[in-house]
């Protein structure tokens, strides 16, 4: 039997520890949730209150897989492995298209701000999201009225769920039509 290389062992180790399951998406969350409160502001202009409610989005993703149950480390891992072939794929197309047009730089500007590009993007992503299995995040399959088996400890319940995604479908709604007033201006 082949004995595991070095990268093999560390990122079991890593696994072991929780690695995937609780600190890196409590750093993911944490920093995003930082940068999107930092740039939008708010919660104004004090980094100090950024950064606690950040912190605090990302205790509460890192408590997620111990409150339900569902552990999602996988999941994320596929999501980001996914998405960062679709980025290395759209590199290469564009270093690839930019041996054949001279100003790559005028013709990407006029495709990315089209809403064609935008539900093109919205699609791939939702795509993404669905094929690396973080849907099942946020629907419980531990559902004992699906399954007949009780679970360890409760799921989020069933209304959170719809109200969740009744949000997440709400800002996109606003973020296309945004997109589309400011094209018409």
């Amino acid at each position: 039997m082949e004995d595991p290389t070095p990268f093999e062992v560390v990122v079991q180790k890593m696994i072991s520890l929780g690695f995937y399951d609780f600190f890196f998406p409590f750093v993911i969350v944490a920093v995003l949730m930082f940068a999107l409160l930092r740039k939008s502001k708010v919660l104004g202009d004090s980094s100090v209150i950024n950064a606690v409610v950040a912190l605090s989005m990302g205790f509460l993703v890192m408590g997620f897989p111990i409150l339900t149950g569902l552990a999602y480390g996988t999941e994320l891992a596929t999501f980001f492995v996914q998405s960062t072939t679709f980025i290395v794929i759209l590199v290469m197309a564009v270093l690839i298209a930019s041996a054949f047009y001279p100003d790559i730089s005028s013709v990407l500007m006029d495709k990315f701000k089209s809403s064609r590009f935008l539900y093109t993007m919205l699609a791939l992503g939702i795509g993404i999201f669905v094929t690396s299995g973080l849907l099942t995040v946020f629907i419980n399959t531990n559902n004992p009225a699906v399954t007949g088996i009780e679970p360890e400890l409760p799921g989020p319940p069933s209304d959170i769920v719809i109200i969740v995604a009744a949000l997440i479908i709400f800002m996109i709604l606003i973020i296309i039509a945004a997109s589309i007033v400011r094209k018409t201006s």
